[in-house]
């Protein structure tokens, strides 16, 4: 499979560069980024809660 030793390095060197991505992939991105979010206040803002926000004093 191997002609000369130089392409049997760079096999070996490319394999466990995979190996190392992998295992840094599985390890650090393994768990969601994101904590869970809470819909219903969006859900009110968006379709309205059926109160009209105070304007407060006029200029």
């Amino acid at each position: 499979m191997f002609k000369d030793s130089l392409s049997k390095e760079i096999t070996v060197i490319l394999v466990i560069k995979l190996f190392v991505i992998l295992l840094i992939k599985f390890i650090w991105f393994a768990q969601p980024t994101l904590p869970a979010l809470d819909t219903q206040p969006i859900v009110e803002r968006v379709l309205g809660s059926g109160e009209k926000p105070s304007e407060g004093e006029p200029r």
